[in-house]
C-alpha cells in the first residue's frame, strides 16, 4: 500500500511539473495585414499545446540580443520570429526616443514588450480572445488580453511617469502613454488600437487577475532610483539630492494668523481676568473704579479767549524766536505787498514758460513702477545686453462665461478672424508679417493659437473636435509650420478636457520694436474692438502699447475742476461763518489761487531740471496739496478775527503780524513734520511713489513759502481797500451747535477714562490684524475702470493656466569643461547631484514652476547621440556640417557609438564643444527634436571660443493674484540662493515682472524703518518746539495709533501696502500730525493768566483752536478728496479716496477727542504766550 502510493505521489509530481515547465506560444510569426495600409498582424496559434515553435537560429538569437539585451543569449525556445523582433524593435527605438535619458523606464518597457513578443512562456500570461482574417485567408490576432501583476504594473508606471521629453521638455508621459495619470490608464494607451498612428495594431487588454490556468507576468521591474538602471533627477524625483525644501508660508491656526491668535488669547485672558477682578469686587460690596471718571473742574465759564485763575509761569523762548522770525516776513510781505506780488507774478509767468518747454511726463510702465537701482532691473538690463530684448507681446482671449467656448461655428469664425488678423490688419501696407517673430530666417510667423494645430486651415466638421483633442493631448503629432510643439495650457483655460474651456488664448510676438509696430498695434486695437464675436462670445485683450496708452489716457480734468470749485465754495461758506465780512471770499479765491500758483511752480522748476511728473503726480497732486495747503488760511484767519476783535483800531498789518506772531510757530511745526515725512518718502524704491513724494514735497514747501508771503500780501491790499466795510459788518465768530457742543465736552470731561478704554480697545484689535495686511499693487487699478484691458486682467486672472516664463541665467561658466558641464546638466547619469538641473528638479514642486527646465546643454549632447541619425551630422568627405537635406548615403554622425555615452566620458570639450555647438544652434527642429536653432538661439550667447552666458528656461504656474506674483518671485530667489549655494554657480533669475515686485521682499522692514524715522522725526521737532517731553510722547503715541487703525482701515477696505500706500501713509503721518500739533500747542502754549491746571488748559485748547482746526484741517481734507469717489481710476479711488477718507475720519477722533483726554490727564507743562497779553491790551483799551 505505501509503494502504491509513494509511486502515484512521484507520478503526479512529475505531471505537476511538466505543467509548470510547459512552454507554449499564444501567437507566433507574422499572417498578413486586414488591408492595403494596415499593419502586419501576428498569427494566432490555435492550439497552443500542440504548436511546437522551430528552435532559434543564431541571427534571430543576436538580433534579440541587441533589441532586448544579453539575458536573450541562452534561449532555446521563442515564440517570435526575426520579423517579429525587427517590428519589436522598430517600436521600442520609437519609445526610446522618449525615454531613453531614464534606463530603468527603457529597461521595463523591454521587459514588459520583448517577453509578449517572445517569450516560451507566452501562452501563460497572454490569451486571444478574438481573431480575424487576413486579405489571404490566414487567422490572425484582433484581440487579446495580458495578465499582468498590478504591482508590477504600478512600479513599471512609476518608473516612467517623470520622464522628460528634451524635444518639447515636456513630460514623456504626453507622448509614451497619453498623459496618465495612472498605470491602468498607461497601459491601457498602450494596449489601445491605434494602428494608423504608429500604435498597437491590435487591441490589447491588460488585466490585473489571472483566470484559472494563467499567470501574472511578473518579470523583474526596475524603479526609477534603482541603483544599475538609475535615471537623473530630472527624470525621477526619488534621485534627487537631499536638500533642505523652502519654507512653510506664515503658521496659522485655523484661518487665523499665528500672531493674531496668540495676541486674541491675550486679551481675552485679560478681559476674563477684568471681569473676574469686577465680580470679587462687586461681592465684597465694592465698586470697581478702573474706569470710574473723576469730576473735572466746572468750565461752563469759560470762554475761548478768557483767561482763568491764574498764577504765573515762564515763556518757552524756541516759541517766541520761531514767532518773531515769521512775524518779521509776514511785515515785509504787507509792508512791500505790491512788491511781492509782483514779483510773484513774474516767477509764475518764468515757472509756466519752463513747464511748457519742459513738460514731458513719464508714461512707460517700466520706468513707472520698477526702481532702476533694483537688483532685478539690472538682471533685466544684463539679459538683455545679452539675448536681446523681450518681444512685444499681443494677447487675445476668446471668452464664453456661460459655457464652453468652443463650437464648430466659433472656431470657423476664430479661424477667418485669425488670418484677417495676421494678413489684412495693416499700418501703410506693413502686416503682422512684416513685423512677427520667425523662429528662424524662413519660417512661417509665430501665431501660438490652436488654429496652428491646422497649420491655419479650419478640420472638417465631422471631426474637429476628435482632431482638436489628439492635438491637445498629442501635441508632438500636431507641430506647426514652426515646428514648435504647441502647449495646451498656452491655448486653454481646461486642460484635462479642453472642449470643456471657456476660454481660448492667442498669442502673437512681435520681433520689431520700432515706431511701426506701435502704429500697427493701434490698428490691432481698432481692429478688434470693431470685431462682432458670435452670440455669447466676446474678446478681451492686450497689447503691448496697452497699459501705456489707457494710463496715459486716464485724464479727469473735470473732477478737478469741480474740486476746486468745491472747495472755493467752502471756504467762502467757512469763512464768512466764523466773520461776516464779505472780504473772506475773495480771501478764499486768494487761498486756492495760491495753490495753483504752487503746482506750477513746483512743475516748472522740476521739469526743468529732468524731474518729470507721472500721471500719478498730474492727477493727485492737484488734490493733495488742495487738501493740505488750504487749512493754514483758516487758522491765520481765525487768528486774525481775534486780534481784531480786541484791538479793532490797530491797523490792518498790524493785526496780521500779531496774528502771525500768534499762530505761526504752530504753523511751522506742523509743516516741518509734514515736511520731513514726505521727504522720507522720497527713499520708497518705485519710482512713481518717489516721484510722487518729490513733486509733493516741493509743492508744500512752496505753497507755505507763498502763504506767508504772497497769501499775506493779498490779504494785507484787500483788508486796506474794504477795511471802512468790514468796520461796518457785526463781527459774530462762529460756535458750534449748542447739543453737540454739549455732549462734545461732555466726551471730554466725565467720560475720560471709557473713552480712553474704546480708543485702546480698537487700537488693540486693530493690531490683531496686522498679519492680514497684503502686498502688492493690483495691475487692474492701474488704468481707467472703462478700459478693455479690466476685462483683460481678469480673464487672464479666471482663465490663463501658465504664467510668465523664468529664465535663470548662467553667468561666467566655461562650458567647453566636463566638470562645469556636469554643474549644469541634468539628463546623463554624471551630472552632479547638485547641478542646475538636479537643483531645480528637486525644488520645481515647492516653488511655483510646473514646466521643467530648458536646459540647453542636455539637448545638446543629445543632438551628439548618433542613433538620432538626422541630428548631428556631417560630410564623410571633408567632416564639413552636412546640410538638413543632403543625401544620407554622404553623411555620418557628428560622434561614433562608442564615443556617445550616458556617462559623459565622450562628449566633446574645448574646441571640438563649440565647433559642435555651432552646428546645433544652428539646426532646425524639422528633422531633429533636438535641434537648437528653434528653442535656444536667444538663450545662449557665445563666441569663438566659449560660451560666454546662457540661459535656462521655465514657466511659472498661472499667477492670479499679487500675492501669487510676489511668491513666485520669491520663490525664483530661493532657487537662485540655492544655485549658488549647491551648485556654485553665479545664476541671476529674470522674468519680465521681477522688476516689479522685488521690492515687496523689503516692504515690511522698509515701511516699518520709514514710518519709525518719520515719529521719531514728530518727537524731536514736537519737544524742541514745544518745550515738553511728555506732551510730545502723547502727541507721538496719538499719530502711532492713527497709523495702527489706518493699517487696520486698509485690510478692511481691501487696501494692499506697496509704495504708493507707503508714500500715502508717510503723508499721513504729517497730516495726522497737523492736526494733533495744533491742538498739543495751544495746550502747551497758553496767553498769560491762563491757570496751570491740564485739564482746564486741554479745554482751553479745544476751544479756542479747536474750531479751526475741525474746519481748517479736517473738513478741507475731506471737502478737497471728495470728488475723487468720481474716478475712473480704480488706483485713485483705492489709494487715495478710500485711504486718506480713513485718515481723515481717524484723525479727527484722535485728534479732537482722544488727545485732549490724554493731554488732561497725563499732559506736559505749559508756557506763557507773551506775544500776546489780553490784559493788558484790555487795560490799553480803557
Amino acid at each position: 500500500m505505501f509503494g502504491y502510493n509513494y509511486i502515484l505521489s512521484v507520478c503526479s509530481l512529475l505531471f505537476l511539473l511538466n505543467i509548470v515547465t510547459a512552454q507554449y506560444c499564444a501567437l507566433y510569426g507574422n499572417c498578413g495585414k486586414k488591408s492595403v495600409f494596415g499593419s502586419q498582424l501576428p498569427c494566432a496559434i490555435e492550439d497552443p499545446e500542440s504548436f511546437d515553435p522551430p528552435a532559434p537560429d543564431s541571427d534571430l538569437i543576436n538580433l534579440l540580443i541587441e533589441t532586448c539585451g544579453e539575458e536573450w543569449q541562452d534561449a532555446d525556445s521563442l515564440c517570435c520570429t526575426s520579423d517579429q523582433v525587427k517590428a519589436l524593435n522598430s517600436k521600442l527605438k520609437k519609445a526610446n526616443n522618449f525615454i531613453k535619458s531614464c534606463p530603468a523606464c527603457v529597461e521595463n518597457f523591454k521587459n514588459l514588450f520583448c517577453h509578449f513578443t517572445c517569450s516560451p512562456d507566452q501562452a501563460s500570461f497572454v490569451n486571444v480572445t478574438e481573431r480575424s482574417k487576413s486579405k489571404d485567408g490566414r487567422d490572425v490576432v484582433d484581440e487579446l488580453e495580458v495578465f499582468l501583476d498590478d504591482e508590477w504594473a504600478e512600479r513599471f508606471y512609476n518608473s516612467c511617469r517623470n520622464v522628460k521629453y528634451s524635444g518639447t521638455n515636456g513630460d514623456a508621459m504626453k507622448f509614451i502613454g497619453g498623459n496618465a495619470k495612472n498605470y491602468s490608464d498607461f497601459l491601457k494607451f498602450l494596449g489601445d488600437k491605434k494602428p494608423l498612428l504608429g500604435g498597437s495594431p491590435f487591441q490589447i487588454n491588460y488585466k490585473y487577475d489571472a483566470p484559472r490556468g494563467y499567470d501574472l507576468f511578473d518579470y523583474d521591474v526596475y524603479d526609477c532610483n534603482d541603483e544599475k538602471y538609475k535615471c537623473s533627477c530630472n527624470d525621477c524625483q526619488e534621485s534627487c539630492p537631499a536638500i533642505q525644501t523652502f519654507a512653510n508660508e506664515h503658521e496659522k491656526v485655523g484661518k487665523l494668523p499665528y500672531f493674531s491668535f496668540v495676541l486674541l488669547s491675550i486679551y481675552a485672558v485679560v478681559i476674563i481676568a477684568l471681569i473676574g477682578w469686577n465680580v470679587y469686587l462687586r461681592v465684597k460690596g465694592k465698586e470697581m473704579t478702573l474706569l470710574a471718571d473723576e469730576p473735572v473742574e466746572d468750565t461752563n465759564e469759560t470762554a475761548g479767549n478768557e483767561v482763568i485763575q491764574s498764577y504765573d509761569t515762564r515763556p518757552y523762548q524756541i516759541n517766541n524766536i520761531v514767532a518773531k522770525g515769521l512775524s518779521e516776513i509776514a511785515g515785509c510781505s504787507t509792508v512791500y505787498a505790491k512788491t511781492v506780488l509782483a514779483v510773484t507774478g513774474a516767477l509764475f509767468i518764468i515757472c509756466y514758460f519752463l513747464l511748457y518747454k519742459y513738460y514731458d511726463p513719464t508714461t512707460d510702465s517700466t520706468d513707472l513702477w520698477a526702481p532702476r537701482n533694483s537688483q532685478s532691473y539690472k538682471d533685466k538690463q544684463y539679459f538683455e545686453d545679452n539675448f536681446g530684448p523681450s518681444f512685444r507681446t499681443e494677447q487675445i482671449l476668446i471668452v464664453n462665461e456661460t459655457g464652453p467656448v468652443l463650437s464648430y461655428p466659433t472656431l470657423k469664425w476664430w479661424f477667418e478672424v485669425e488670418k484677417n488678423l495676421t494678413t489684412q490688419v495693416n499700418y501703410k501696407n506693413v502686416t503682422y508679417q512684416d513685423l512677427c517673430h520667425r523662429p528662424t530666417n524662413y519660417s512661417t510667423c509665430f501665431v501660438e493659437s490652436l488654429t496652428q494645430y491646422f497649420n491655419g486651415i479650419p478640420p472638417a466638421k465631422s471631426s474637429w473636435d476628435a482632431q482638436l483633442e489628439l492635438c491637445a493631448d498629442t501635441p508632438g503629432m500636431c507641430v506647426p509650420s514652426t515646428q514648435e510643439p504647441l502647449k495646451k495650457s498656452a491655448l486653454f483655460s481646461n486642460v484635462t478636457h479642453v472642449l470643456d474651456s471657456k476660454a481660448i488664448i492667442v498669442t502673437l510676438l512681435l520681433s520689431n520694436h520700432s515706431d511701426v509696430a506701435e502704429h500697427w498695434e493701434h490698428h490691432l486695437e481698432n481692429f478688434l474692438l470693431d470685431i462682432d464675436a458670435p452670440k455669447g462670445v466676446r474678446i478681451s485683450f492686450s497689447t503691448e502699447i496697452s497699459k501705456n496708452k489707457e494710463v496715459d489716457d486716464n485724464v479727469e480734468s473735470w473732477t478737478l475742476t469741480f474740486s476746486y470749485l468745491l472747495m472755493f465754495l467752502f471756504v467762502s461758506w467757512a469763512l464768512k461763518k466764523k466773520s461776516s465780512s464779505k472780504i473772506k471770499i475773495l480771501m478764499g479765491i486768494a487761498g486756492i489761487l495760491i495753490v495753483f500758483i504752487s503746482l506750477v511752480f513746483t512743475a516748472g522748476l522740476l521739469c526743468s531740471i529732468g524731474v518729470q511728473p507721472t500721471p500719478l503726480v498730474i492727477k493727485i497732486l492737484p488734490f493733495i496739496i488742495l487738501a493740505i495747503g488750504i487749512d493754514n488760511i483758516f487758522l491765520l484767519s481765525d487768528e486774525f478775527d481775534k486780534i481784531s476783535e480786541v484791538k479793532p483800531n490797530w491797523f490792518t498789518d498790524e493785526k496780521i503780524v500779531k496774528s502771525v506772531s500768534r499762530i505761526s510757530p504752530s504753523i511751522f511745526l506742523a509743516f516741518i513734520c509734514q515736511l520731513s515725512s514726505v521727504l522720507l518718502a522720497v527713499f520708497v524704491s518705485m519710482p512713481v511713489a518717489r516721484n510722487f513724494a518729490i513733486y509733493s514735497a516741493v509743492a508744500l514747501g512752496i505753497n507755505m513759502l507763498l502763504q506767508l508771503t504772497t497769501y499775506l500780501s493779498i490779504y494785507s491790499v484787500c483788508e486796506n481797500k474794504f477795511e471802512t466795510i468790514r468796520l461796518s459788518d457785526t463781527n459774530s465768530v462762529a460756535r458750534v451747535s449748542g447739543r453737540f457742543e454739549s455732549c462734545y465736552f461732555n466726551l471730554l470731561t466725565r467720560k475720560r477714562k471709557k473713552t480712553i478704554a474704546v480708543f485702546v480697545v480698537l487700537t488693540l484689535l486693530s493690531i490683531t490684524l496686522l498679519p492680514c495686511l497684503k502686498y502688492g499693487l493690483d495691475q487692474r487699478l492701474y488704468v481707467p475702470s472703462t478700459s478693455h484691458l479690466v476685462d483683460y486682467y481678469d480673464d487672464v486672472s479666471d482663465h490663463l493656466q501658465i504664467g510668465p516664463p523664468v529664465y535663470f541665467v548662467v553667468k561666467d561658466l566655461d562650458l567647453t569643461k566636463r566638470k562645469n558641464q556636469q554643474k549644469v546638466c541634468g539628463e546623463f547619469s554624471t551630472c552632479h547631484n547638485n547641478s542646475l538641473s538636479n537643483v531645480f528638479e528637486k525644488e520645481r514642486s515647492t516653488s511655483k514652476m510646473i514646466e521643467p527646465l530648458e536646459n540647453w546643454i542636455d539637448d545638446y549632447f543629445m543632438f551628439m547621440n548618433p542613433e538620432f541619425d538626422q541630428c548631428c551630422r556631417i560630410k564623410k568627405s571633408d567632416h564639413e556640417v552636412c546640410p538638413p537635406y543632403f543625401p544620407t548615403w554622404g553623411c555620418e554622425t557628428c560622434l561614433k557609438k562608442d564615443h556617445w555615452n550616458y556617462n559623459m566620458s565622450g562628449f566633446p570639450e574645448g574646441q571640438d564643444f563649440i565647433k559642435f555647438f555651432k552646428i546645433w544652434i544652428d539646426t532646425p527642429n524639422d528633422k531633429c527634436p533636438f535641434g537648437g536653432k528653434l528653442s535656444y538661439s536667444r538663450q545662449v550667447n557665445f563666441n569663438n571660443t566659449n560660451i560666454t552666458s546662457s540661459s535656462f528656461r521655465s514657466f511659472n504656474g498661472p499667477l492670479r493674484s499679487e500675492e501669487s506674483y510676489i511668491k513666485a518671485y520669491n520663490a525664483e530667489n530661493k532657487l537662485v540662493e540655492l544655485f549658488k549655494e549647491k551648485s556654485g554657480l553665479d545664476v541671476v533669475a529674470y522674468s519680465p515682472f521681477n522688476i516689479f515686485y522685488e521690492q515687496y521682499n523689503s516692504m515690511a522692514s522698509v515701511t516699518s524703518k520709514l514710518l519709525v524715522v518719520s515719529l521719531i522725526f514728530v518727537f524731536i521737532f514736537s519737544t524742541i518746539l514745544l518745550g515738553s517731553v511728555l506732551t510730545a510722547a502723547l502727541l507721538t503715541g496719538t499719530i502711532i495709533m492713527i497709523l495702527i487703525n489706518m493699517f487696520a482701515m486698509m485690510i478692511m477696505l481691501n487696501i494692499s501696502l506697496n509704495p504708493i500706500s507707503l508714500a500715502n501713509l508717510l503723508i499721513a503721518v504729517g497730516v495726522a500730525s497737523e492736526a494733533c500739533i495744533h491742538i498739543a500747542r495751544a495746550f502747551t502754549i497758553v496767553p498769560h493768566g491762563t491757570k496751570n491746571n491740564p485739564s482746564l488748559r486741554s479745554i482751553f485748547a479745544v476751544k479756542s483752536i479747536g474750531c479751526s482746526v475741525f474746519y481748517g484741517v479736517i473738513m478741507t481734507k475731506f471737502v478737497a478728496l471728495l470728488l475723487l469717489f468720481f474716478s475712473k481710476s480704480k488706483l485713485i479711488d483705492t489709494y487715495f479716496f478710500r485711504m486718506f477718507m480713513s485718515l481723515i475720519l481717524m484723525t479727527a477722533l484722535h485728534s479732537l477727542v482722544f488727545l485732549p483726554i490724554v493731554l488732561s490727564m497725563f499732559g506736559g507743562r505749559g508756557y506763557i504766550d507773551d506775544t500776546v497779553t489780553f490784559d493788558e491790551e484790555e487795560n490799553d483799551e480803557s
